[in-house]
């Protein structure tokens, strides 16, 4: 397996001050696909020797006693034809101690701004005892099919998180206990069936400077949404994704968000009418796009539904404006 450290562990044994002390002479070298006997006894010689021209007549016929060849190889044939005395096989570090190397370098010098992790479908969970990032500012996750978890105690570790989208990750069943990061301004959970189903427990309420909330759910048979008590009443633009069965908007969920300014609701095929009463007074801007029941009646600009949403000053039906 190509990438797993066998050049590097090679590597550490050849700069080793014991094996500096031990050798008189010492040559690295790297061969590629194309093998050059020429070109490889070439190397390992002016890699001793300044002279190479009566070198080359007598290649590496004899070594003196004590000598040592490592060889690194991805083939179990290139060590048989090397004749080696004893064979090592590096296994791949656990997934913990991946983890734990990979918080080391990328986190100890507080550099890390951004950290995105997409399409990784054995990556079960993030380091024991959460990520100390105080710097990270966005955290983006995608097609991890098998995380199980978000990393332990973000609101402590990772205080200046201000972006989080978490999406088509089918195990995760809630947020880390103590909640999310205070600072965050956007979230966006896509198409997480078990998060979703508690989110309830979300605890958004909490979140003084979310702005941006934006939730997809491809699966079940929600008919209204958003439940009451689910959404913080700062959020300023929420968007609304792929709810297949979703026939109304909850009077009672959005009855509260008075500072509600930007509402997008796209790939909804069966609803078919705002909420009782209206929407928030404070909206402004309402995109409906890939809904055609509510299509259907906006295009006659009159009756029931188009009332509700008439004192909107932009409309927008499919990314066109409507008057």
């Amino acid at each position: 397996m190509g990438g797993i450290g066998k050049t590097t562990l090679a590597q550490l044994v050849y700069n080793d001050e014991r094996v500096k002390e031990h050798f008189d002479l010492k040559a690295w070298v790297c061969v590629s696909d194309e093998f050059d006997l020429f070109k490889v006894t070439k190397a390992i010689l002016e890699a001793v020797t300044s002279s190479t021209s009566e070198a080359l007549s007598k290649p590496l016929k004899s070594g003196a006693p004590g000598s040592k060849v490592i060889v690194t190889t991805r083939h179990d044939g290139v060590s048989s034809a090397m004749r080696a005395c004893s064979t090592h096989y590096l296994e791949k570090l656990p997934e913990e101690d991946c983890w734990s190397l990979f918080a080391k370098y990328a986190f100890d010098k507080d550099l890390m701004t951004s950290l995105s992790i997409y399409y990784c479908r054995n990556f079960v969970s993030f380091p024991k005892g959460g990520l100390r990032a105080p710097n990270l500012t966005s955290l983006d996750i995608e097609e991890c099919k098998s995380l199980r978890s978000l990393p332990d105690k973000m609101h402590r570790f990772l205080p200046s998180l201000d972006y989080l989208r978490v999406s088509d990750c089918p195990e995760i069943e809630s947020f880390p206990e103590g909640g999310l990061p205070s600072k965050l301004s956007v979230i966006w959970i896509m198409n997480c069936d078990k998060l979703f189903a508690n989110r309830m427990g979300w605890g958004l309420q909490t979140l003084t400077f979310v702005r941006h909330v934006s939730i997809a759910y491809d699966y079940g048979t929600i008919v209204s949404f958003p439940e009451m008590g689910l959404l913080p009443s700062n959020l300023t633009a929420l968007s609304i994704w792929n709810f297949p069965n979703l026939e109304s908007l909850d009077k009672e969920g959005l009855q509260h968000l008075t500072s509600l300014e930007d509402l997008t609701i796209w790939n909804c095929p069966k609803l078919k009418c705002m909420p009782e009463g209206g929407l928030p007074a404070s909206l402004s801007c309402l995109q409906i796009i890939a809904c055609p029941l509510l299509e259907k009646q906006w295009q006659r600009r009159k009756g029931k539904e188009w009332r509700k949403v008439a004192h909107i000053p932009y409309k927008g039906m499919n990314f066109k404006l409507t008057e």
